[in-house]
């Protein structure tokens, strides 16, 4: 059965009470952009009085808080307890007619998020105004179905959430393995020579611009930022198009080339890279996206895609990259003058061999978890569409 739709303002409101930091008490729970995880998750900081420079809303545990900046960060939390946040969270407080945790489910479903993105406001740091969010529709059926969706979707996100902390274990185990051979690099305390990646690297080429045409379909895959994982490639929605000979031979990617994302709004994305274990199909790549390919007599790819994966990889590429209008770039040469802490070929090959019996297990990991969040965004679908 389908349900009937209602304006969110009129089973919701939202709660800008604001708190005056000096009449803050301390220990007072805070809750900023940065408290919440793009899965919905919340953690819990205390704050002294003297912290706050600005006003500040007050929540409570009844509450759902929807970060209203950049709105495709899903920062969307139920919190356990009461506190102040950010004015870029909007507290939303439910009407007895709809349930908490109903409402925290459907505020986080593709098509609101998608819409509440297409709405925001300003270039540089865009925003949803609450207004416009109350006044999107929200199915309504009775506070029973309400109740019976949302625990069918909590124990469908608590299986997400189950895979999602085992690949951090096993990002963690990597992190170690690494640490284990070669040190912190920031510390380098096994004193390794410091080397620029120009020297170590035979070509770096940007993407091609050209995008698919509106109803245009061809054959070649070609990568786009949002194939680019953390340390694998997702093949699973590829984009097509026809290619020419001429861009087929300058955007070939090759095995263990480094495919690097070199622009992006978001600063997280800018350096995300991947070595590409081949495909059974040839593949190519767009100009977000750089292609890497490392002299081999020098440095491993393996060893490298790990040394820009970690903090000290991080911190270098915010070094050298530049913004302007909203973007984040890291260019050709901004990337060459990253420099790194180069130990011996014969270690990193050994790296790359250990690592390559973990990430077995971790590309199992991430197909169960692509399934997972297909199962997911399907009962999110039906759920509100009343086909559960």
């Amino acid at each position: 059965m389908s349900f009937s739709t209602i304006q969110l303002s009129s089973v919701a409101d939202v709660v800008r009470t604001g708190v005056d930091p000096k009449s803050v008490e301390a220990g007072t729970r805070y809750v900023g952009l940065e408290h919440i995880s793009g899965d919905g998750r919340l953690s819990k900081g205390a704050i002294e009085a003297s912290e706050l420079a600005s006003t500040k809303f007050a929540f409570n545990d009844q509450q759902v808080l929807f970060g209203k900046l950049r709105p495709y960060l899903r920062k969307i939390a139920r919190p356990t307890f009461d506190g102040i946040c950010s004015t870029d969270i909007i507290p939303i407080m439910p009407s007895k007619r709809l349930d908490r945790d109903y409402l925290f489910h459907f505020l986080r479903t593709d098509e609101v998020i998608r819409r509440a993105t297409s709405m925001a406001s300003g270039a540089n740091l865009p925003r949803i105004h609450p207004k416009v969010l109350l006044g999107f529709e929200i199915p309504l059926p009775p506070l029973d179905e309400q109740r019976r969706i949302a625990a069918i979707l909590d124990q469908a996100d608590a299986l997400r959430r189950v895979r999602r902390e085992a690949m951090a274990r096993l990002t963690s185990l990597k992190s170690s393995l690494f640490i284990e051979l070669f040190g912190d690099p920031v510390s380098n305390p096994l004193n390794w020579p410091l080397t620029n990646l120009g020297r170590l690297l035979a070509n770096v080429t940007n993407g091609m611009t050209r995008r698919r045409g509106e109803g245009e379909t061809g054959d070649d895959i070609v990568l786009r930022l949002r194939d680019i994982r953390d340390g694998w490639i997702d093949f699973s929605e590829v984009n097509r198009i026809t290619l020419s000979a001429k861009e087929k031979s300058k955007f070939l990617v090759s095995p263990t080339d480094l495919l690097f994302i070199r622009v992006n709004g978001n600063p997280d994305y800018v350096g995300r890279c991947s070595v590409f274990s081949g495909h059974k199909e040839k593949i190519y790549f767009n100009d977000h996206i750089m292609r890497v390919s490392p002299k081999f007599d020098l440095i491993s790819p393996v060893f490298l895609q790990a040394m820009l994966d970690s903090q000290f990889g991080r911190d270098q590429i915010t070094t050298h990259k530049k913004t302007s209008a909203g973007q984040h770039t890291i260019n050709q040469d901004g990337l060459s003058k990253i420099e790194i802490p180069l130990p011996p070929l014969a270690l990193q090959t050994r790296f790359a061999s250990e690592l390559a019996k973990i990430d077995i297990q971790a590309r199992l990991a991430a197909e169960n978890q692509q399934g997972l969040d297909a199962l997911f965004a399907s009962l999110q679908h039906r759920a509100f569409r009343g086909e559960l």
